[in-house]
Formats: structure tokens, sequence, C-alpha cells
């Protein structure tokens, strides 16, 4: 029945909203290895991370795209990082810019990203500098969901023409993001996940 199935929806929500407060109150103390449960069969690190599932998807597109440069906002504690890092380095072509603020998470990403095709910077996506003569062939927005579209604006002029554009967080439950989202004037593709992502291709 439709109650039914608006209570079901209520309870997905409320528990992926549970796991997300969890993740930002244990940033420190959880096991880089361990792994939450979502529903759905899906699964991410206990740390802040992607699922499992969504970094997996971008390493597949990595490895069928061959991309020469990627752009990662948010880089966390490094999980989704070295799921394209991997990807880049069994291409044998491609390097990954991934950024961050806060300095914690990002000793635990450099150590997990050490020998693979990843530059890891600290600093803001407002204030990272993009190198002469660089373009980006794949962008993953995952920073500041309630500024999906300011994300996209500052790297635009650095998209190669048919980038592939993956933006985290677009499910209902993060309606701010969804919000920025619908400001974008691309053809999104909403692809269902615990967390929401949405595709698209960057027109120059």
């Amino acid at each position: 029945s439709r109650a039914a199935n608006l209570a079901c929806k209520h309870s997905t929500t409320v528990a992926l909203l549970t796991w997300e407060c969890n993740m930002k109150l244990h940033d420190n103390i959880r096991s880089a290895d361990s792994r939450t449960r979502l529903p759905g069969s899906y699964t991410a690190p206990a740390q802040p991370a992607a699922e499992d599932q969504v970094a997996d998807f971008i390493a597949a597109i990595i490895n069928l795209t061959k991309p020469l440069r990627v752009l990662e906002l948010g880089t966390a504690f490094g999980h989704t990082s070295f799921k394209i890092g991997q990807a880049l380095k069994r291409n044998g072509v491609g390097i990954l810019d991934t950024m961050d603020i806060n300095e914690t998470r990002l000793v635990e990403a450099r150590k997990r990203c050490f020998d693979l095709p990843v530059q890891i910077h600290k600093c803001s996506y407002r204030d990272f500098k993009v190198p002469d003569h660089v373009r980006y062939d794949l962008a993953f927005f995952d920073s500041d969901r309630a500024n999906r579209d300011v994300e996209y604006a500052t790297f635009k002029p650095f998209l190669n023409d048919g980038a592939t554009l993956l933006f985290h967080d677009a499910g209902e439950q993060h309606k701010e993001a969804v919000q920025a989202l619908s400001r974008l004037n691309l053809p999104l593709v909403y692809l269902p996940c615990p967390r929401g992502l949405m595709i698209a291709s960057h027109k120059a």
C-alpha cells in the first residue's frame, strides 16, 4: 500500500541520515578497514566516505574511458581516492588531483594513496590553483553539497569537452544538494544508491 511504501521510504531515509551523523561523530575512532552495512545490500567504510559501490563505479568508468586527468573534491580519508588511483595505475596513465581542508583525514589519505598516481592537496576547492595547461576528463564532486553548482562553476573552465561529471549526495534526503543541482544547466541522470549520484557529460 502507499502508506507502507511511505513508511519504508521514511525508515530508509532515517537509517541513512543516522549513518552519516555517526560518521561525522566518529571520524577519528573507527577502524579504517571496518565496513558499515547500508539499506539495499550497500556497504561503505565506517569512516566518512562514499559508498563502496559508488567508488567501484567511478573506478569502472576510469577503466573504460582512460582519463588523463581526474579531479575529486572532498578527499576525506582517501577511500575513493584510493579506488581512483588504483584504476589510473592499472590504466598505466592518468593523475588524480584531490583536495580537502581536514589535515587529520589527509594524513591517512596520504598513507593510503602513497604509491598511486594521486596528488593530494590541503585546501578548499575555492582556493585550489589548477596547474597550467591542465584540463580534466572526469570530475567527482563530493565536498560542498549545498553548493554543487558553485563547485561545478569553479572548475568548468578547466574541464575538457565531454568530461564525465559525477555529483554525490544527490538523494532526496540531501535537500540542499538537490536544490543546488537543480540550478545546473546540465542533462543530469540520477543513479539510485543510498546517498544518491548524478552523472552528466560536460559540454564546452
